[in-house]
């Protein structure tokens, strides 16, 4: 999973390559970090074992959220990019259909960690754009 973070003003692409009771390793560049978590317990707030990294997020509130195409149609803007921080009600994208304009809005806040379309892209209704977290 990729997540961008911010340290002393300046942001970081940061990759989680793995998440066990025992240590956290990240990716930034091509550079690799290893934490380590003396009591994982503590550091979760839990009283039961986390072992995946699906888990762990959920536990820390980091569930995923995804924007869908509400009608077909053809991708005219993308607003947003990954990594971006967004807001409820924030504009997306900009669909073409039936010789309309219709931007597609942001019904939650969150951080875009994956956009799954490309201006000019056809799109169906329901299709993912955007997943959030």
């Amino acid at each position: 999973m990729k997540i961008r973070i911010k340290i002393k003003g300046k942001f970081y692409d940061v990759e989680l390559s793995e998440i066990s009771d025992e240590k956290i390793k990240i990716r930034v560049g091509e550079k690799e970090f290893v934490f380590e978590l003396p009591d994982p317990l503590s550091f979760l707030g839990s009283q039961k074992s986390l072992k995946t990294e699906s888990e762990l997020f959920q536990k820390r509130d980091f569930q995923q959220k995804e924007i869908k195409s509400p009608i077909a149609g053809t991708v005219s803007e993308i607003f947003v990019e990954e990594g971006e921080k967004i807001e409820k009600e924030q504009k997306i994208v900009l669909l073409s259909a039936m010789k309309m304009e219709n931007e597609i809005i942001s019904d939650f806040s969150g951080r875009i960690k994956e956009i799954r379309i490309k201006k000019g892209e056809q799109v169906k209704g329901g299709q993912v754009l955007v997943v959030v977290f």
